[in-house]
């Protein structure tokens, strides 16, 4: 008990508002007599997740009980008390940071068979949170399993094509995403594996403080627990079949699971069966060429206009002036698609957790996460620009995200009353304390460049070799009348002139073109300039720029207002970010009741979460 103490005046000495989750559920409830209606005291109630005993705990003398430190998931309890049949009450879903109710009722039998319950969630939430929960089976029932699709099913919550949704309103970098209670700082990163997935939680309203500082709402996202038992799965989703018909995005999606103990202790010896070290492992692969498919009809440049436009991509107008041919596309140029143009995406995610119980009080878990995106058509990038005649210049995005955290916790839970005398002394004071620390770190890697140059940068916009040949230029001296005329000395002599030509500075005479290989629709351009006005109509750059035609490093402009881009644009930039955090998280809970009046029982947390964060482009 004395440590006890000490632990919360140590804590209580550095208390700040945590602004993080502890990743931990609660399960509260009272054992009742289905005869008389009183509350059972000293009732033995056992939690169990994935068959798994992770903790168990004694009725007090109102009946009640309290779990602690729960890992979100689907658990069940068992409540045994002599004389009673062993009483169990299934499927209860436990939730981050949240509180899950359940009563459980007892009839005396003589015939003691087990008796099975299984638990429904309440409709409205006692803890005042509003949104919605989606736990594994439910997410595995619907047809679109990715994250921002199924936080999209929560009244309030509106999310276009899988991107991060708005909630009640909010804009879409006002709302927190948080795996396994830890705030992710990646953005869009957040690709799990389904069959990783062991619970999906939306906020809308009624957020909790740990939640921290965000204006729209939260997106809480768990991972699976280790199983007591070896499971593995493999699932592959496809709709190529259907292409052309139904579906064109040509989803293609592999995902496999396995989880199971590594050692387990007093195996076959009841509630004694402890798994002392369990893992998970789960991973997806998915490609589609087209992830966003769109809702109108879509029109490309047919391949033999292109071809033409690429060779040829500047003509002349009536006037004489130099235009774009793509300007003058007719409707026998362009070919309807079912889908863009060279937008394929790989993604590879890959998450896990090792789940360490040294002792029935102690948990250590280790958790990671990976996700990896190649791709030239997320929403980041001008695929709809290009889409018209310029898609094979679709710019390369790499994207990947590792993630890990490390979290140890202990509960101080009270020892069991065995007799008379220790049910009497087992009253007030403090009870269900626990404290965690968790430590985790995340790292993100974004590129995005010219999927041909990649990272030569001196081949981006680079057309060809450019000379300028000049020739001296004069300007006319004239002295006025009665002005001293200009001395000259040339071969020792003296001239005197009043009017001469001098040179001031050299004129451009020619400005010729050697085009390059590095990029040759956009050397076209300006080859084409020298082919429809000849070499000496082109003496200066300006020459050259006025008659639409391109210097190393420019682009041509887009067509019809700038919605589609010309032929050959490409991607004139190479981008870079790198983002890394560093969070310590510390909190602790317990119940503080007086001796002399055990029913008024007050929950204390407190915590302190650092974090640092570098953030390059």
């Amino acid at each position: 008990m004395k440590k006890i103490y000490i632990l919360f005046i140590a804590l209580f000495a550095t208390c700040f508002v945590a602004q993080a989750q502890s990743g931990f559920g609660e399960i509260r409830g009272k054992v009742i007599d289905e005869k008389t209606k009183k509350p059972m005291d000293f009732v033995t109630v056992t939690a169990y997740l994935n068959g798994i005993a992770k903790a168990s705990t004694q009725t007090d003398d109102e009946g009640g009980y309290t779990f602690k430190t729960l890992q979100v998931g689907e658990y069940s309890l068992k409540a045994y008390i002599s004389g009673y049949p062993l009483q169990t009450v299934t499927d209860i879903d436990v939730n981050p940071d949240g509180i899950t109710f359940v009563n459980i009722t007892m009839e005396q039998n003589v015939n003691l068979k087990e008796v099975v319950i299984k638990d429904k969630p309440a409709l409205i939430r006692k803890d005042g949170v509003s949104g919605a929960q989606f736990n594994a089976a439910k997410i595995m029932a619907l047809p679109q399993r990715n994250v921002n699709a199924v936080a999209g099913l929560t009244a309030g919550v509106e999310t276009r094509a899988g991107a991060t949704p708005n909630i009640r309103g909010g804009r879409s970098e006002n709302t927190a995403y948080y795996i396994d209670g830890i705030r992710v700082q990646g953005g869009s990163s957040t690709g799990i594996a389904s069959n990783a997935i062991d619970q999906i939680q939306v906020i809308t309203g009624g957020t909790p403080a740990q939640y921290g500082d965000f204006i729209g709402g939260a997106i809480s996202i768990t991972t699976k627990a280790p199983t007591k038992r070896f499971i593995h799965s493999l699932e592959y989703q496809t709709s190529s079949p259907f292409t052309g018909y139904l579906d064109n995005s040509q989803f293609n999606q592999l995902e496999g699971v396995l989880s199971g103990p590594l050692k387990t202790i007093n195996k076959g010896k009841g509630d004694k069966e402890r798994v002392l070290i369990g893992f998970l492992i789960s991973t997806n692969i998915n490609y589609q060429r087209d992830g966003r498919l769109p809702a109108t009809d879509i029109y490309k440049v047919n391949d033999t206009k292109l071809k033409e436009l690429e060779a040829r991509p500047l003509t002349l107008a009536s006037n004489g002036s130099v235009v774009y041919s793509s300007e003058f596309l007719r409707k026998t140029d362009l070919q309807k698609v079912d889908y863009r143009q060279n937008v394929p995406e790989y993604r590879i995610n890959l998450q896990g957790n090792f789940n360490f119980q040294p002792a029935e009080n102690i948990n250590i878990r280790l958790g990671y996460q990976g996700n990896y995106f190649n791709g030239r058509g997320n929403a980041n990038t001008n695929s709809y620009y290009n889409s018209l005649m310029n898609s094979a210049n679709n710019p390369l995005t790499t994207d990947y995200t590792i993630r890990a955290y490390l979290q140890f916790t202990q509960t101080f839970n009270k020892k069991k009353a065995e007799d008379e005398k220790e049910k009497k002394e087992v009253k007030g004071g403090i009870s269900d304390a626990f404290y965690t620390i968790r430590v985790s770190y995340e790292n993100r890697f974004v590129e995005v460049m010219d999927a041909t140059h990649q990272k030569n940068f001196f081949d981006y916009g680079y057309i060809g070799q450019f000379k300028t040949y000049k020739a001296p230029a004069f300007e006319r001296v004239s002295k006025a009348f009665g002005q001293p005329a200009d001395t000259f000395k040339v071969n020792g002599k003296d001239y005197y002139l009043t009017s001469y030509w001098k040179q001031n500075s050299f004129r451009d005479t020619a400005y010729r073109f050697v085009p390059g290989d590095a990029n040759p629709i956009l050397a076209n351009y300006t080859k084409t300039v020298y082919d429809l006005l000849g070499n000496n109509s082109i003496r200066t750059v300006d020459d050259l720029l006025g008659s639409r035609g391109l210097t190393n490093g420019s682009q041509p402009d887009g067509i019809y207002s700038f919605m589609w881009g010309n032929v050959g644009t490409n991607q004139a930039s190479y981008q870079k970010l790198n983002n890394e955090t560093y969070a310590v998280y510390i909190m602790s809970e317990a119940s503080i009741a007086p001796k002399s009046n055990p029913k008024a029982k007050h929950d204390l947390q407190f915590g302190v979460n650092v974090e640092q964060q570098y953030n390059r482009s």
